[in-house]
């Protein structure tokens, strides 16, 4: 019993730090990077008017 109960602890530490730690950084960027590019795009149609 208390290894499936260390075993869930385990598990739940080890994936919320896997996702602050990796997943969540490149999401972010990702997301800077398409407001980025969305705001470029923006910034080329208003010039062609």
């Amino acid at each position: 019993m208390g290894f499936i109960i260390f075993g869930v602890f385990f598990g739940l530490m080890f994936g919320t730090g896997l996702f602050f730690l990796v997943i969540y950084p490149a999401l972010r960027e990702r997301k800077q990077q398409r407001a980025k590019e969305a705001l470029i795009r923006k910034d080329t149609s208003d010039e062609e008017q």
